[in-house]
């Protein structure tokens, strides 16, 4: 009877020492693995993406620039400028003849208006000069869409763009043609939001692309090359907008406003946000931002 209770008493021995070996091996086993593989059970943490800062990865980087139209100023003036009507006494010209045409001017309001000034442009793109084509004889040209471009060193992030208004006079019988600068601005244009500094600048008072001074207007555009074709620079699309850089974008309307993303971005709108364009202009121009979209 004793021998079977040692009996016994050895196998329970055995068992709890087994039971604790196991147990033993099972708290090692678990703390390796929380030790070594604690890491991998961690919730993964979000990452914010970090800034693409590439320019023109899918295309080659050139920049367009637009004369659009300019205008002299100072046509009320010289159609205003009617001389002195009491002045009756005789000029004289260098042939030492009497020179009565201040008296006519005196008499006919507005002598004089018909002679239109001349004027041209230099543009200069970084280390590129470009003349215009033409003198022009007139007040306001108009819209001409003059319309030059230069290509641009890869991932160069800006350019200067200079612009040079000259006034031209031409001697005559000898047909010679002087031509002199009187007014310039300069802006700095980034390609990486297609946007531009300096004389005229983004959201300024007198109109985005419009050089407003005291002697001339000159209306222009600046763009680049762009793989999508939406006017929206490759780094715009993918740090601000978050939209995808091979899609155009000039026709897509997320928030359903009735303005497309490209042209919202231009002027400076949330694409993601309502407006109410048909009411809003905020260049004041009589037409509201609906009726500008071209």
């Amino acid at each position: 009877m004793v021998v079977e209770d040692r009996k016994n008493m050895k196998k329970i021995i055995i068992m709890l020492v087994t039971i604790i070996i196991a147990i033993s091996l099972i708290v090692s086993g678990l703390y390796f693995y929380f030790e070594y593989y604690k890491d991998e059970e961690k919730p993964e943490k979000k990452i914010s993406p970090g800034i693409d800062d590439r320019i023109s990865p899918l295309t080659n980087q050139a920049i367009f620039f637009q004369v659009q139209r300019m205008r002299k100023k100072g046509i009320i003036d010289q159609m205003y400028n009617i001389g002195n009507p009491f002045d009756y006494s005789p000029r004289w010209t260098k042939n030492g003849g009497a020179d009565w045409k201040h008296r006519l001017e005196g008499m006919r309001p507005g002598i004089g208006w018909d002679e239109k000034p001349i004027f041209n442009y230099i543009a200069v793109l970084d280390d590129y000069h470009h003349s215009g084509d033409v003198d022009f004889k007139t007040w306001d040209t108009g819209y001409i869409y003059h319309y030059f471009f230069r290509n641009i060193t890869d991932e160069q992030p800006t350019a200067r763009i200079e612009f040079k208004i000259l006034e031209v006079d031409y001697k005559k019988l000898r047909n010679i043609r002087n031509a002199r600068e009187v007014e310039s601005f300069e802006v700095i244009y980034d390609f990486r939001t297609g946007r531009w500094e300096g004389d005229d600048f983004f959201n300024d008072t007198d109109g985005y692309g419009h050089y407003n001074s005291s002697k001339y207007e000159v209306w222009f555009s600046i763009s680049q090359t762009d793989f999508d074709d939406d006017g929206i620079p490759w780094w715009t699309e993918v740090n601000i907008l978050q939209t995808d850089p091979k899609m155009d974008d000039s026709k897509i309307d997320p928030d359903h406003d009735g303005c497309p993303t490209a042209w919202e971005w231009k002027w400076g709108y949330n694409h993601t946000k309502w407006d109410n364009h048909s009411i809003l202009d905020p260049d004041k121009d009589g037409l509201q931002n609906i009726g500008n979209i071209k």
